[in-house]
């Protein structure tokens, strides 16, 4: 069995709701993903780009970088699909 990652690029639905999105991310989804199996830890980023003009913003303002055990391709396949269920994917 191999380690691997999984990588997530995220937005909230709204600028309003990126407290909730956050909340959301934070506690609800982390601690899901806690429980299931194969995961080691997911660690999260927030993009603070400084572009110039402003209008070059990344598509994306958030990652998610989840570090994941014991993968093999069925294992890959079970991650994304509890990913899902939750909310992640």
């Amino acid at each position: 069995m191999a380690k691997g990652i999984l990588i997530a690029l995220t937005n909230p639905v709204s600028p309003e709701r990126e407290a909730e999105f956050n909340h959301w991310y934070n506690v609800v989804h982390g601690s899901e993903v806690g429980l299931l199996k194969g995961f080691a830890a997911m660690t999260r980023y927030k993009a603070e780009v400084q572009a110039v003009p402003p209008s070059d913003k990344p598509a994306f303002g958030y990652l998610a970088i989840y570090d994941l055990d014991d993968i093999d391709d069925d294992r890959a396949t079970a991650i994304v699909s509890a990913l899902r269920r939750t909310g992640g994917g």
